[in-house]
């Protein structure tokens, strides 16, 4: 009784929300279509793209997890599901929203046209310092107050 329970709640909140992201993102879809921009909707449709994978993974896994019977159910299979929610899905994240980001789409794409080559060849990070650079004689640039 407790199991059918606990598999009733789980399912009608996991469909509940899923019902609620699928709604939103309809208006959010039918709002892009209507922009006159094309540069615009592309940038849309990039930034939805990219939240849409993150909540289905997301999702995916819930539903995977919490509504589905457990008779019949493998320990391997509950501890494979588990690390995927607690270990992979917050690894790709990071690299499904920087995926949107130019720097990383030309870094990517260069990769993929060296082939293998890329993987042995150093990187070149003066692009991407984060510290600034000090000016010709070596000293921080001074504000004026």
């Amino acid at each position: 009784m407790n199991e059918l329970l606990l598999y009733i709640v789980a399912t009608i909140n996991e469909f509940t929300t899923i019902v609620i992201i699928l709604t939103s993102y309809l208006l959010i879809l039918i709002t892009i279509l209507r922009m006159h921009s094309a540069e615009g909707r592309r940038k849309a449709f990039s930034t939805c793209a990219s939240h849409l994978t993150a909540i289905l993974v997301f999702h995916g896994t819930i539903l995977f997890i919490y509504c589905r019977p457990s008779f019949g159910n493998s320990m391997d299979t509950d501890k494979v599901a588990t690390v995927f929610y607690t270990v992979v899905i917050p690894m790709l994240n990071p690299l499904i929203y920087s995926l949107r980001n130019k720097d990383v789409k030309e870094a990517v794409r260069k990769m993929r046209d060296r082939g293998h080559d890329a993987a042995s060849k150093p990187c070149n990070y003066t692009s991407m310092t984060l510290i600034p650079k000090p000016n010709k004689d070596n000293t921080q640039r001074k504000t004026q107050t």
